[in-house]
């Protein structure tokens, strides 16, 4: 029971020494804190100070591309989800979710595949323009009407990258050769071709003999007349485009 000024109590002597006793160790309200009665927050003293809150951004980010951000004082909720790209996801310059593929860098993939100096071949990119659409990088067509040959630097024909040779079609001319054919006494016959560059004749007869014998010979020489009609050189071959990568 609270007490106030319009209610009257009836005690008893001890009753009187107890509450007297009782009111004593009780605090003056004069000597309270104002919040003591009022309850209000703005009567406190030595209030703590509240620490600052930034609008920071915290930004999420997968492989260097960011997939989303949200304020750090925002009241929401906030959910972000990184997909983990796989083998079937990825695919150049197409989404993957909140993702692109442009994640990866193409560009440095193609030079560690196609390095400057590296040959393509391919039977459906017909341009160069297609080439470098495909891939990147500065190209060329190249070895147009040829057939690639390893480099071999004993031989002279192949010592080196990129050296041309060779024909389609070849003519024996009057200065590519001879035959020669020789009879001899004893009944064989031998016949010789030979590269020249001028015509020689060729017939002999020894100076002495053995008294009728048929060891005697005679040689005669011929010359090639005119050219030989052009012959093919070509070995089985396929065809494709070719390209080189210069820059």
């Amino acid at each position: 029971m609270a007490i106030d000024d319009n209610t009257s109590y009836e005690l008893t002597g001890s009753q009187i020494k107890d509450f007297a006793t009782k009111i004593k160790s009780k605090a003056d309200s004069s000597s309270l804190a104002s919040v003591a009665t009022s309850g209000n927050y703005n009567d406190l003293s030595n209030l703590p100070t509240p620490p600052t809150v930034n609008n920071g951004t915290l930004t999420i980010k997968q492989n260097g591309t960011t997939v989303d951000t949200f304020t750090a004082n925002s009241s929401d909720d906030k959910t972000v989800d990184i997909q983990t790209i796989t083998a079937e996801t990825v695919a150049p310059a197409e989404e993957v979710g909140a993702i692109t593929a442009s994640v990866i860098n193409w560009s440095s993939v193609m030079d560690k595949i196609y390095p400057i100096g590296s040959i393509y071949m391919s039977a459906t990119l017909d341009t160069v323009a297609k080439v470098q659409e495909a891939f990147g990088g500065t190209w060329v067509a190249w070895g147009s009407g040829r057939v690639p040959v390893g480099v071999d630097t004993s031989q002279t024909e192949f010592k080196s990258a990129e050296k041309t040779g060779g024909n389609k079609t070849h003519k024996h001319g009057l200065t590519d050769g001879y035959a020669l054919l020789v009879l001899k006494g004893n009944g064989q016959v031998r016949y010789q071709e030979r590269s020249v560059a001028t015509w020689t004749d060729n017939y002999y007869h020894p100076a002495s003999g053995n008294g009728g014998s048929s060891s005697d010979s005679q040689g005669f020489g011929t010359n090639l007349a005119g050219s030989t009609d052009a012959g093919s050189s070509l070995q089985p071959y396929i065809t494709c485009y070719m390209y080189k990568r210069t820059a």
